[in-house]
């Protein structure tokens, strides 16, 4: 392979998920997901936090084919952030004052 040859080459970049991409800056949001995906301490997020999570992490699902081993990470990120939105949202409900009847 010449030198002119290898820089016509997209550069592949691989994901420990399976995922792999030529798209440098969509890799480096992906590898960001896994990383909030984690979710090792969840209650550090904020509801807007969460929500941009949800929504980074619907993305990624879009662009996988339905049968992809991708997107079983993906998807139980997503979980977990739906978890904590629900418990954030029950919170909420609990520390509302009790309106007199």
């Amino acid at each position: 392979m010449t030198p002119d040859e290898a820089r016509e080459q997209p550069r592949i970049y691989p994901c420990h998920c399976g995922f792999a991409t030529d798209d440098r800056e969509w890799f480096e949001a992906h590898q960001h997901q896994h990383e909030v995906g984690r979710l090792d301490d969840a209650h550090a997020y904020t509801v807007d936090e969460l929500q941009q999570i949800k929504r980074g992490l619907a993305a990624s699902l879009a662009l996988l084919s339905s049968n992809s081993p991708a997107r079983i990470p993906i998807l139980g990120h997503m979980s977990a952030v739906d978890a904590r939105l629900a418990q954030l949202d029950a919170d909420a409900q609990t520390a509302l004052p009790a309106t007199p009847g």
